[in-house]
C-alpha cells in the first residue's frame, strides 16, 4: 500500500486520518554493499469505521452514543514507530575481490562467493481496547469498563501486561467511561538473515547454497493481552 502524509477515509457514519512522517536512506549498491533503511512515526484514528483488514480495538458504542466523541480511537492499524532495515552484502573474499583475489580453486570454493542478506523490523505494539465480559448497561451492545486511572505498567510483563485494578466494572445500567482504544501492546523486533554460496560448475552454469535463519535471535514475539474486564485472563498475554 502507499503512504501518504495525510489520509482522511469517510462513510455514511464513520472516518479515519492517518498522519505520519516518512524518512527513507538509501545506499546504492558500492563495494558489495547495498543498504535500505526506514522509518515511519504515524498516528491512525477513527471513530470505529470499519475497515476491510480488521475492526478497530475496543467496543463501539454506536449508534447509543453517550456524547460526541465517544468512539473516537485509535485504529487497529496504528502503529506510532515503524523502523525497517535491508541490507545485501557480498563479502569481500575470493577471486577477483578484496581479499585472497589470488586464492586458489579451493581457497575459492570455501571462502569465495559468499552473500549475507538480512531484514530487520522493530515497531511499537498495537493499540488495546477495554470491554467486559459481561454486558451489564442494560443495552444492546457492549462495555466498556471505568478507567480510574491511567494503568499504564511501569514493568509490563507477560502475566500482567497493564495495572488491571485500573480498569472496574461501571455501575449497572451505565456505559463505563473507558475510551474505545487504551495503552498498546507489546512491540516487536526480529531479525531475518540469510547467507547464499554460490559454486560455478561450467562457464554458464552455477550452483547455489543457501541458508536462512528467521528471527535468528529466537527473540519472543508477543500478541497482545487479553483485554475483557471479567474475563480470569484480563491482562494477561
Amino acid at each position: 500500500y502507499p503512504l501518504y502524509n495525510n489520509i482522511l477515509v469517510t462513510d455514511s457514519h464513520g472516518w479515519l486520518k492517518y498522519e505520519s512522517l516518512q524518512v527513507k536512506a538509501e545506499r546504492r549498491a558500492a563495494k558489495g554493499l547495498y543498504i535500505l533503511a526506514a522509518y515511519t512515526y504515524s498516528k491512525a484514528v477513527t471513530n470505529d469505521l470499519v475497515q476491510e483488514i480488521t475492526s478497530d480495538p475496543g467496543q463501539s458504542y454506536y449508534p447509543l452514543l453517550p456524547f460526541r466523541t465517544a468512539d473516537n480511537g485509535l485504529a487497529s492499524t496504528d502503529l506510532r514507530n515503524n523502523f525497517t532495515l535491508s541490507y545485501v552484502y557480498q563479502l569481500p573474499f575470493g577471486k577477483g575481490q578484496t581479499f585472497l583475489k589470488n586464492a586458489n580453486r579451493v581457497e575459492d570454493a570455501i571462502l569465495g562467493g559468499w552473500q549475507v542478506n538480512g531484514i530487520t523490523i522493530v515497531h511499537s505494539g498495537f493499540p488495546l481496547g477495554m470491554t467486559t465480559s459481561s454486558n451489564q448497561s442494560g443495552t444492546g451492545i457492549g462495555n466498556r469498563p471505568n478507567r480510574i486511572c491511567d494503568g499504564k505498567s511501569d514493568n509490563p510483563v507477560v502475566g500482567a501486561w497493564f495495572t488491571t485494578s485500573c480498569f472496574v466494572l461501571p455501575t449497572p445500567g451505565t456505559l463505563g467511561n473507558a475510551a474505545r482504544s487504551e495503552l498498546f501492546g507489546p512491540g516487536q523486533i526480529n531479525f531475518d538473515i540469510s547467507a547464499y554460496k554460490s559454486f560455478k560448475v561450467t562457464e554458464g552454469t552455477s550452483l547455489q547454497f543457501r541458508s536462512e535463519f528467521f528471527n535468528i535471535a529466537n527473540h519472543a514475539q508477543f500478541s497482545v493481552p487479553a483485554t475483557a474486564l471479567g474475563a480470569a485472563t484480563f491482562g494477561r498475554i
